[in-house]
C-alpha cells in the first residue's frame, strides 16, 4: 500500500518523495551556490537553524563540486519543512547564500535513454555502448567531438535527455 501511494505521488506532483522507516515521506531539495569549505555537518545545522527544530531530521545527499569553486547538495526532509523552505527559496550556509529547489525527477531508463521506466523494467534494445553524447558506439561521451545526436528523439542538434530535447521538455512540463 506504501509503495502504491509512492507511485501515485510522484506521477501527480512529479518530485521525487520516498519512503523511509516508519511509513513517512521525505521530499528532495536540491541546494546551490554552497560555498567549497561547507560541509554536510555545516548544511545539516544551517536547515535545523532555519526550521527552528536542532532534532529535524535532515539527511545529506549528493554533495558534490558543480562550478567554480562551488557545491551543490540534495537534501532529504520531511514534505511539511520542505514546503516552508520552498517559501523563501533561499538560505544562508555558512558564508555563503544558498539556493533552495524541489528537486524535480525525470524517470529516465539508461539502457535504452527512453523516459518513463527505469533500466530494471526496460524491454528495449540496448544503448549502453553508445555514445551519449552523438550516439555513436567507438568511444564514450568524455572523449566525443562529433555532431551532437540524442538518443531519446533520435534527432541531431542536442544531447540525450537535455532540455534541448523535445521529450524531455515535454516530461518537465508534466511536472
Amino acid at each position: 500500500m506504501v509503495e502504491l501511494k509512492k507511485e501515485i505521488v510522484n506521477k501527480i506532483q512529479g518530485v521525487e518523495v520516498r519512503t523511509i522507516e516508519g511509513g513517512k515521506n521525505e521530499t528532495l531539495l536540491h541546494l546551490k551556490n554552497i560555498d567549497s569549505d561547507t560541509d554536510e555537518k555545516c548544511i545539516i545545522s544551517a536547515i535545523q537553524a532555519k526550521a527552528g527544530n536542532n532534532e529535524l531530521r535532515v539527511q545529506v545527499r549528493n554533495l558534490k563540486h558543480s562550478y567554480s569553486e562551488m557545491k551543490t547538495a540534495t537534501i532529504a526532509v520531511d514534505p511539511e519543512v520542505a514546503e516552508k523552505f520552498l517559501i523563501g527559496k533561499d538560505i544562508q550556509i555558512g558564508i555563503g547564500h544558498c539556493i533552495i529547489e524541489k528537486k524535480t525527477y525525470i524517470q529516465r531508463c539508461y539502457r535504452c535513454w527512453q523516459i518513463g521506466h527505469t533500466k530494471a523494467e526496460c524491454q528495449e534494445p540496448t544503448k549502453e555502448n553508445l555514445c551519449r553524447r552523438c550516439g555513436r558506439a567507438d568511444h564514450r561521451s568524455n572523449d566525443c567531438n562529433e555532431e551532437e545526436y540524442c538518443l531519446t528523439c533520435n534527432k541531431s542538434g542536442h544531447i540525450t535527455s537535455t532540455v534541448g530535447c523535445r521529450k524531455f521538455r515535454k516530461a518537465l512540463t508534466k511536472i
